[in-house]
This record gives C-alpha cells, sequence and structure tokens, in this order.
C-alpha cells in the first residue's frame, strides 16, 4: 500500500524518508537540456539536495572554460557515477 502523499511529506522533512542522492555526490545528466546548453552525459557534483517541496538537486556543471552554471535537477533527470 503506497503512503499518502501528506505522510509522505511528513516522513521526508523528518529525515526518515532517504533521498536518492546527497550533496557531493558526482551525477551525470540523463538527457539533453538544450535551454540550459546542458547535454546528457554531462557530469556535475550535488551542492545541495532539497526535501521541501519535493526532492530536488542543485547541480554544479563545470563547462570547458571553467564557467560554472547550478541548476535544480529531478532525481529521474539524474545518475549517480560510480567510483572506480
Amino acid at each position: 500500500m503506497e503512503p499518502d502523499s501528506s505522510r509522505l511529506t511528513t516522513l521526508m522533512a523528518k529525515g526518515v524518508v532517504n533521498m536518492k542522492f546527497s550533496e557531493q555526490d558526482v551525477v551525470r545528466v540523463k538527457k539533453d537540456i538544450p535551454e540550459e546548453c546542458i547535454k546528457k552525459g554531462d557530469i556535475g557534483s550535488i551542492v545541495v539536495a532539497f526535501r521541501k517541496p519535493d526532492e530536488t538537486y542543485e547541480v554544479e556543471f563545470v563547462d570547458k572554460d571553467n564557467y560554472s552554471k547550478q541548476l535544480v535537477l529531478l532525481p529521474d533527470e539524474i545518475e549517480k557515477v560510480e567510483e572506480t
């Protein structure tokens, strides 16, 4: 049985529900975001993980000229880059 959304929101606010990613995780974008000049496969680092009002992540990207850009992305838009 799925929890109702108000209960899930309360549990997330209390830290009971685990988030998919953590701050400082290295992540890869799963799709192009052309309006932000971000391409599928671009690598970034999670700077801030938000729980409210919904689970989102501020991800910082650095381009070849060392300019940084921060975007707030949903968990299904990124995947964790596994350390080797």
